[in-house]
């Protein structure tokens, strides 16, 4: 997908993968287990628009956990990942950007 497209309506993009599509560009949302912990990532590709300054999280079972404050201008990539010691990559998570001024967005809820 590039970052022009548009996420589906669904938002559900793969195995425990989802999108939503925003003014200026697109949140993703996923969680992927090896032989260890469950990895849960959450990225924005910000498509148009001026720099923002923001933070990427996710939302399990109601608890919030966030990334660190970055800034980000328009045609580029940021993400922020966190290792969960959880027995399957199937809870129900929800990826979220909240950026300064201008609110909070979240993805639909991944799961598998």
């Amino acid at each position: 997908m590039s970052i022009q497209e548009s996420c589906p309506s669904s938002g559900q993009i793969g195995y425990g993968r989802v999108c939503t599509t925003l003014s200026s560009g697109r949140l993703f949302h996923d969680k992927t287990q090896g032989s260890g912990p469950v990895n849960v990532r959450t990225w924005y590709e910000k498509s148009s628009g001026g720099t923002i300054s923001a933070k990427l999280g996710f939302n399990y079972a109601g608890t919030t956990t966030w990334g660190s404050t970055f800034s980000q201008a328009s045609g580029t990539t940021k993400s922020a990942s966190w290792d969960r010691n959880w027995a399957s990559d199937c809870y129900s998570t929800i990826g979220i950007l909240s950026v300064t001024g201008q609110g909070t967005f979240q993805t639909p809820s991944g799961t598998c």
